[in-house]
């Protein structure tokens, strides 16, 4: 299990480390994730780097960085509607 988790640069954020888990969420609204327009497709992509410590106290050549992209597209939905003016 890792000591830690967290997005790189943010270790001191509460959000945005945990310690002694196999399992973090992060929000995106914290830990200044890149946020990103696509046009084509058109969305959303989201992105940050998440370290994974093994050592308590130092990074070392065993622990990981994980780059990590998340893209939510967005929907064209035609809505129609009847309208009455007075």
């Amino acid at each position: 299990m890792p000591s830690y988790i967290f997005v790189k640069g943010h270790f001191h954020k509460d959000g945005c480390h945990f310690k002694q888990t196999n399992h973090a969420t992060f929000r995106f609204e914290h830990c200044n994730v890149n946020r990103k327009r696509e046009v084509n497709p058109r969305g959303m992509a989201y992105s940050f780097t998440v370290i994974v410590q093994l050592h308590p106290l130092f990074i070392t050549k065993v622990d990981r960085a994980y780059n990590v992209r998340c893209f939510y597209m967005e929907e064209n939905k035609e809505v129609d509607t009847e309208l009455q003016v007075r």
